[in-house]
């Protein structure tokens, strides 16, 4: 064998190789770059889950006092919530290769009629609300009581998804109302008063039979 021969031979299979390696290092920077995006967007994706958590815990502690006084100078709403770039990113961790599970998509879509729900009961209590003297708002307690019932199963099973993420099933919930209120208010913050929860379960029958 010739050293020309030699020489073109070991050209080749240098580039050959260099070629094959880089290849597939190109492919692990797309296989990279792939996981990195899923990544934030899975992360995002809870992240607006935890937003909506913390806007309710925090209407929580307002309604909680709003049911305990029924008379008071301002009262509280639900801040909006723009469940379309939930949606937005529920596509894109998709077609980036990521998966939901049915509960997780199932989940999502509970918890948006959930606060659609809470909307209207919202609405119903604002228009029911005595604005005659705009110094002593008087809050009628029974719309209170279901918004905080409403609001207690939100931020229940809010924690619940965002903790156990693609394990998450909503099959798995034994806990009662009042435990469910129990653990959504050391979530807010608020003291939990069975008395005054007990009240607000009396407004609410449906779920006092579920005790």
């Amino acid at each position: 064998m010739t050293d020309l021969y030699k020489d073109l031979l070991i050209g080749v299979s240098g580039g050959v190789i260099g070629a094959v390696i880089g290849f597939l290092l190109s492919l692990w920077l797309v296989y990279y770059e792939r996981k990195k995006k899923l990544k934030a967007l899975q992360e995002a994706f809870y992240r607006e889950f935890r937003i909506l958590k913390l806007n309710l815990e925090g209407w929580l502690l307002n309604l909680d006092d709003e049911f305990k006084k029924t008379v008071t100078d301002t009262y509280s709403g639900l801040r909006e919530f723009d469940f379309r770039f939930l949606e937005a990113l529920s596509i894109e961790i998709i077609s980036s290769g990521g998966l939901l599970s049915q509960e997780q998509r199932e989940f999502q879509t509970r918890i948006e009629n959930k606060i659609e729900g809470i909307k209207v009961k919202e609405e119903k209590r604002d228009e029911d609300i005595d604005k005659s003297n705009e110094a002593a708002f008087r809050i009628p307690r029974h719309h209170t009581s279901y918004l905080l019932c409403d609001v207690v199963e939100a931020i229940y099973f809010l924690n619940k998804f965002i903790d156990k993420k693609d394990a998450f099933l909503i099959s798995h919930n034994n806990a009662s109302p009042t435990r469910q209120a129990m653990i959504a208010y050391k979530l807010a913050g608020v003291e939990f008063e069975l008395e005054i929860w007990e009240s607000v379960l009396s407004f609410n029958p449906h779920l006092k039979n579920k005790e």
